[in-house]
């Protein structure tokens, strides 16, 4: 999809501004597509009927948005006759700009999903800890009794069938350290 911000909106343009970008944009259309131009007189109703039409259905679309559009969707639609009209506009743009839609739907999508924090289940938070508290074992073995112990701990081993006094949980470790335990936990591959 184009860079939206390349540009101010047609319809925020100052008249004389608008129109030429009008002008501009019918003759890149043309050369893009292949589509003929119709001659002076109606090309002038044709600049004006664009103007209102922009207006009514695509206020929020710039110039360099347009060209892209008829880069991208102009050579896939049929002709009308091979002469430049509001037909073709239509076509082209409600196209580009059902894509666009999607696009933007997408990105919010991607974007609100990005942020979603994951909530952790009962499960999630009981095995979190048993890995804290076989961490926990794993260091004092290599001899580390600097590592942290946590008041959860002497729940979660109690929970878990270890015969632990939570009044005296050092007592277990000493145990379990004294006794060459090699983990608290046995896990299956």
């Amino acid at each position: 999809m184009a860079k939206y911000n390349e540009g101010e909106w047609l319809t925020k343009l100052p008249d004389v501004q608008r129109f030429n970008e009008i002008r501009k944009l019918l003759l890149k259309i043309s050369v893009i597509t292949g589509w003929q131009l119709p001659q002076k007189e109606v090309f002038d109703i044709l600049i004006d009927q664009l103007d209102k039409f922009f207006f009514e259905n695509f206020p929020y679309f710039n110039a360099p948005e347009i060209e892209f559009a008829f880069r991208r969707y102009g050579t896939q639609i049929k002709d009308f006759g091979r002469e430049v009209n509001l037909g073709l506009f239509s076509e082209v743009l409600n196209t580009y700009k059902a894509d666009r839609r999607n696009v933007l739907i997408e990105a919010v999508n991607k974007a609100e999903n990005a942020f979603k924090p994951h909530i952790y289940s009962e499960d999630e938070i009981i095995n979190e800890r048993r890995g804290d508290i076989e961490h926990f074992y794993q260091e004092l073995r290599r001899g580390n009794m600097k590592v942290r112990y946590y008041p959860y701990f002497a729940d979660v081993l109690k929970n878990d069938g270890f015969d632990i006094d939570p009044e005296n949980p050092q007592e277990f470790f000493d145990n379990c350290l004294k006794n060459q335990k090699p983990n608290l936990y046995e896990y299956e591959n």
